[in-house]
C-alpha cells in the first residue's frame, strides 16, 4: 500500500506503512495518553478558543481576503513582522525606564522620609515618656500630701 499526497504526488514505499511487531500502544499502560492524542486535545481546544475570538465564518472571510490579495497579505505581514521588534523594544525601554524612575523616586521618598519618621518617633517617645513622668509624678505627690489628686 502506498500514500499520494495530493499537492506533490509523492509516493512513499508500501514498506513505510507496514506496521511495527510491537507497537508504542502495547508497551505503555492505561493510564498514559499517547502524546499524539494529547497533541490532538490541545489543537481541538485551541480552535475551540479560536471560533469564540474569530468565528468560522469570519475565518473564510479572512482566508478568501488572503487568498485573493497575496502580495498586499505578504507587504503587511512583513511590516508587522519587522515593526514588531522595535515597537518590543521601545515598549521594554519605556517599561524599563518608568521601573528606574520608580525606583528613583521610591528611593528618594525614603531618603526624605526615614530622617523625618525618625525626627517624629522620637517626638513621640519624648511626649509619651513625659506623659508617664507627670503622671507618675503626681501620683508622688499625691501620696506625700494630703490632698487628693482625682484620676
Amino acid at each position: 500500500m502506498s500514500v499520494k499526497f495530493p499537492v506533490t504526488n509523492l509516493d512513499l514505499p508500501a514498506a513505510w506503512d507496514a506496521k511495527p511487531s510491537v507497537t508504542h500502544s502495547e508497551i505503555r499502560t492505561e493510564q498514559e495518553q499517547p502524546l499524539q492524542e494529547q497533541g490532538h486535545r490541545l489543537f481541538q481546544a485551541l480552535i475551540a478558543s479560536l471560533d469564540i475570538l474569530l468565528p468560522p465564518q469570519r475565518r473564510q472571510a479572512i482566508s478568501a481576503f488572503i487568498i485573493t490579495h497575496p502580495l498586499l497579505v505578504s507587504a503587511v505581514a512583513v511590516q508587522v513582522l519587522f515593526a514588531c521588534i522595535p515597537l518590543a523594544f521601545f515598549a521594554a525601554g519605556i517599561f524599563i525606564a518608568a521601573s528606574a524612575a520608580g525606583i528613583l523616586s521610591a528611593f528618594f521618598g525614603l531618603v526624605l522620609l526615614l530622617p523625618c519618621l525618625c525626627v517624629t518617633a522620637c517626638l513621640a517617645l519624648m511626649v509619651w515618656g513625659g506623659i508617664w513622668m507627670g503622671y507618675i509624678s503626681l501620683k508622688w505627690i499625691q501620696k506625700y500630701s494630703n490632698t487628693k489628686i482625682s484620676n
